[in-house]
This record gives C-alpha cells, sequence and structure tokens, in this order.
C-alpha cells in the first residue's frame, strides 16, 4: 500500500531533522578535539571556550529537537495545509557567513519546509 502524504512528510521531516542534529553534534566534537589540542600544545588549562547551539534554533522551525518531539503533529498539520492548498512556507533565515576577506549570506529553511521541499521537487 502506497504511503500516505502524512507518512511521507513524517518520514522526511525525521530525515531532515536527524542530518540538522548529526551535523551540529559532529561540529561540537571538532569543536572539542580542537579545544584539547589547543590546551596540550600550550600546557595551560582549557579555553574558556563554550560550544552552543546555533542561535537560530531558538525558533521551534529550526530546532531538530523540537521537530523530532512532534513529528507527528507536524505532519498532520502540514498535509492537512497542503491538502487544503493553505500551505505557506516561511521565510528562510539569513546568516552571514565570514570567510577570509569577505562575507556572505547563507539562507536557511525550517525543517518543515526543508521536509516539504525535498517530498515536492
Amino acid at each position: 500500500m502506497p504511503e500516505s502524504l502524512e507518512e511521507s512528510l513524517d518520514r522526511y521531516i525525521s530525515k531532515v531533522a536527524q542530518r540538522r542534529a548529526t551535523r551540529q553534534e559532529s561540529r561540537r566534537i571538532k569543536f572539542e578535539y580542537n579545544k584539547n589540542k589547543i590546551s596540550q600544545m600550550t600546557y595551560q588549562d582549557p579555553l574558556s571556550l563554550d560550544f552552543h547551539q546555533p542561535a537560530y534554533w531558538e525558533s521551534n522551525i529550526y530546532n531538530p529537537s523540537i521537530a523530532l518531539k512532534n513529528k507527528k503533529f507536524l505532519a498532520q498539520k502540514i498535509s492537512e495545509n497542503i491538502t487544503n492548498n493553505s500551505y505557506k512556507p516561511h521565510p528562510p533565515e539569513k546568516i552571514p557567513i565570514k570567510k577570509s576577506g569577505g562575507s556572505r549570506e547563507i539562507s536557511i529553511f525550517g525543517i518543515v519546509d526543508e521536509a516539504v521541499s525535498l517530498l515536492f521537487f
């Protein structure tokens, strides 16, 4: 039996949220490794730097742990909105990225919006 829209959305929301959470955990591990490496090279206490989750995760639409906890509800509501032709994606979060000599902006889409995009496009 084919998967319903709600089941597909549930699966894609899980996929996107897991990917973001895994990516953030990888960044945290790399941060801790570099922090320890610097402290061993300088024979000093570890730097007083802490790793924080991205500031834009304070908005529920970007936070993977909130999306995973509420994925059934989100899938149900989004599938209803898509069926009723009332679904509207949230505007993306613009994050400035600084590289050597310049900067640029990247757009980060909400987890549900990215899941819908993956499902249909």
